[in-house]
């Protein structure tokens, strides 16, 4: 697609490039992208290695979380890709102290208004993990603090999207902008 003599990707949900940059980068919004087929899936990871060259871009794939202690390792790991004062950090054996601890860590660095992206691919199979349910009060009650954190939720099914951002029993009600 052409605009004004430059090229952009159009994603199978007819968004622009620019448009999600103008969300995760200049706004720092919470977005969730459908990956209803193969194209915007390339496209959408595509873009994801993009980003990662102008923004720190912590990735975690949801279908490879077996639980809460899992997570924490994860996001640690990325974590430890961009800063260098986590190198001497030792996670609880509790699953939740665990996860919270790194969380904090996301929160200091907030904080300090470093520009961050955490890219939650597959974000939906979060159900399949038994610990779901405070999971997403956790994740939520961190996530909302966070002002120089954009978050990119991905998934396949739009009903499990709804089922978080959509019903009023979920603590990620209307915390993120559903693209479709």
């Amino acid at each position: 697609m052409h605009n004004n003599g430059k090229r952009y990707k159009q994603f199978a949900t007819g968004l622009q490039q620019p448009l999600l940059d103008s969300y995760i980068v200049d706004f720092r919004q919470s977005i969730v992208l459908l990956q209803d087929n193969i194209d915007n899936n390339v496209l959408l990871k595509n873009y994801r290695l993009e980003l990662a060259m102008k923004e720190k871009v912590a990735y975690i794939d949801f279908r490879k979380i077996r639980n809460a202690k899992d997570l924490a390792e994860h996001l640690l790991e990325q974590y430890k890709q961009f800063f260098n004062n986590a190198t001497d950090f030792k996670l609880s054996q509790d699953d939740h102290y665990a996860l919270a601890d790194v969380l904090d860590l996301f929160t200091k660095v907030d904080n300090k208004h470093e520009n961050i992206v955490i890219w939650m691919d597959n974000f939906t199979d979060i159900f399949s993990l038994q610990e779901h349910g405070w999971l997403f009060g956790l994740l939520r009650g961190t996530f909302q603090h966070h002002q120089n954190i954009a978050y990119v939720f991905t998934s396949d099914s739009k009903e499990k999207v709804n089922k978080i951002f959509m019903n009023h029993d979920n603590p990620f009600l209307k915390f993120a902008r559903i693209i479709q």
